[in-house]
This record gives C-alpha cells, sequence and structure tokens, in this order.
C-alpha cells in the first residue's frame, strides 16, 4: 500500500456497513487468495459479483473480487512506524 501505508505502520479500520463502500476507500478484507489472512487494499470499483481492490504500488487491480461480507472495515487511522 506504499506510499500512503508502509511496512511497520499500524492501520486502524472501523466497521462499514456494505451499502456504506465507496469507491477510494481504504478496507480490511480477508484476503481471497490465502485464507486465514487479511489484505489491506484501496477499493477500485465495486461490480456485479463483489469488489475490486487494488494496494496503492501495484499496477493493476487484485486478480479476485472480493464479497462485501468479507470487509472487516474501512480505514480510519494510520499511526506511521508505530509497528516497527
Amino acid at each position: 500500500m506504499e506510499p500512503g501505508v508502509s511496512p511497520g505502520d499500524v492501520a486502524v479500520v472501523r466497521p462499514v456497513a456494505a451499502a456504506e463502500l465507496a469507491v477510494g476507500q481504504v478496507l480490511l478484507v480477508d484476503d481471497p487468495a490465502a485464507p486465514g489472512q487479511l489484505r489491506l487494499h484501496r477499493l477500485v470499483g465495486i461490480e456485479d459479483g463483489g469488489l475490486q481492490l487494488q494496494g496503492d504500488a501495484n499496477a493493476s487491480p487484485d486478480p479476485q473480487l472480493v464479497d462485501p461480507s468479507a470487509v472487516h472495515g474501512v480505514g480510519a487511522l494510520r499511526l506511521p512506524a508505530l509497528g516497527l
């Protein structure tokens, strides 16, 4: 998620209703490519099949859509280097 979120930063998320999701938000979701892990990426599109996410440092969107029920929350605060 660089440059917005760097390794060692702590991201605080708040719950969000599916109806409140908007393109541009940073979301914490269940990682569809790695069961049991989480992914912090930006919402770049809302489609019939799910949510299209993309990391800020990535050239293209993630290949898998994310179901709105997999969203844990939306980024509310970044604490730089707190996790180091």
